[in-house]
């Protein structure tokens, strides 16, 4: 990126959590909570949903790839809905503003309405599902880094 280009104000991912995803982040963690596991008779109609914390990795993950070097100061969230396994969803950052060296985001992720031939029919996110939404606070590197 060359240094005259300012950052982006928005950013935005697409992402899906696979039960591969959920197991590893489960077994790295000792997430033993049966929530995230697929279940084990083929009757049983609950699905398994992606831990929130590795829903919420998403935020740092996207804002280190447009601002390389940056540094996590804090974050809230609320999880509002749970995010099934396979379920696509959009991750959304918006920068709200940069003072004294940190730069702080809105940040949501929403369920996605994608279509079986894989074209993602939300064009609109007025009426999209918030699963994870909150506030993070991110020191971003001086352009000299």
């Amino acid at each position: 990126r060359d240094d005259a280009t300012p950052p982006p104000r928005t950013l935005t991912h697409t992402h899906t959590s696979t039960q591969h995803h959920v197991d590893a982040f489960c077994h790295l963690t000792d997430d033993t909570n049966p929530i995230h596991r697929a279940p084990t008779a083929p009757s049983s109609a609950t699905s398994p949903i992606v831990p929130g914390i590795l829903s919420a990795s998403l935020f740092p993950s996207l804002i280190s790839k447009h601002h390389p070097g940056s540094i996590y100061v804090s974050q809230t969230l609320t999880f509002r809905h749970p995010i099934p396994v396979d379920q696509p969803v959009h991750v959304h950052l918006e920068r709200r503003g940069t003072r004294h060296g940190l730069a702080h985001f809105s940040c949501t992720i929403s369920l996605s309405s994608v279509s079986s031939s894989g074209v993602d029919d939300d064009d609109d996110d007025d009426d999209a599902t918030i699963a994870v939404d909150g506030i993070a606070t991110v020191k971003l590197p001086s352009p000299s880094e």
